[in-house]
């Protein structure tokens, strides 16, 4: 029988069936040793309770473990203090696996967050589609959330810092799941962990949401400094007026990047950009030595 992947937890997998029933399988043993991610289309036997084959995967990330993904939101907030870099890189990894990404705003309700709001759209207006403001406390913003995440093949994966409020807006979108939330470590001032394993959850309108142990989309293994330019949608359009074949818009004269600085680029986009860029060809060196 053909079904999919909902849930991964020490070696056991949680599988959806073509039948509607949910059936929880070993790997054979050919497959075992991280071969299979929640997402995946499998094809499993429902007597012996084992899964045979997992098909071609559109994507796959090994954190979070999951593969197949349509769909990324990318959650932050005024509270704890906001890493844009984090931001900058798990919209990377979208465009890199041509996964489409919602950036969404958490905790509305909160002093400061109308402020952060109008910088997430005057920082991303350019290469994010949908930017959405919301509380998971109130409920204000979540029907705008719900629409823009619905869509029967879709499978979507939430992503962000920590204490941001990933799991309570999964709780809002979906109230039944009761999931334990965090909040903010006193001694550290950062976000704690809650979530422990991979799990995919249905959405009413169809496809599933998955709450991930992993809070980030990107490793640095993953793309090279010379590749990161093509993943910014702003610069694309303005490479080929650069004075360079090959710019990566750094130090090099007649920039075309350079020259929209603070117009359709963002200045602080375009900072993190070198400082990325800094960080990727750094790991490339120590990696090739």
């Amino acid at each position: 029988m053909k079904g999919i992947v909902v849930k991964s937890l020490r070696g056991c997998f949680s599988v959806d069936g073509a039948d509607g029933k949910r059936y929880d399988c070993a790997p054979r043993g050919k497959m075992r040793g991280g071969g299979i991610f929640c997402g995946d289309n499998v094809e499993f036997n429902e007597r012996e309770l084992v899964v045979e084959r997992v098909a071609e995967r559109k994507n796959q990330f090994a954190r979070p473990p999951m593969s197949n993904i349509t769909r990324a939101l990318i959650v932050t907030a005024v509270t704890p203090v906001p890493d844009m870099l984090l931001i900058d890189k798990m919209l990377v990894k979208c465009y890199a696996r041509k996964i489409e990404p919602v950036l969404c705003m958490d905790k509305n309700d909160l002093p400061g967050a109308a402020e952060y709001f109008d910088k997430l759209k005057t920082e991303y207006a350019a290469c994010c589609d949908k930017i959405l403001s919301v509380s998971a406390k109130t409920g204000n913003g979540i029907p705008e959330l719900c629409r823009a995440l619905g869509g029967r093949n879709e499978i979507i994966c939430v992503a962000g810092q920590s204490a941001m409020g990933k799991s309570s807006i999964l709780n809002a979108v979906l109230p039944l799941l009761s999931l334990k939330t965090g909040g903010i470590s006193e001694k550290s001032g950062r976000g704690r962990h809650t979530t422990r394993h991979t799990e995919m959850f249905s959405l009413p309108d169809g496809g599933y949401i998955a709450d991930t142990a992993g809070f980030s989309l990107l490793s640095e293994q993953d793309i090279e400094a010379e590749q990161l330019k093509y993943y910014y949608p702003e610069f694309v359009p303005l490479q080929s007026k650069c004075k360079y074949y090959g710019c990566n818009h750094l130090t090099e004269p007649d920039c075309a990047v350079m020259a929209e600085l603070s117009r359709s680029v963002s200045s602080g986009r375009y900072q993190r950009y070198k400082d990325f860029y800094a960080e990727l060809n750094d790991y490339q060196k120590k990696k090739y030595r």
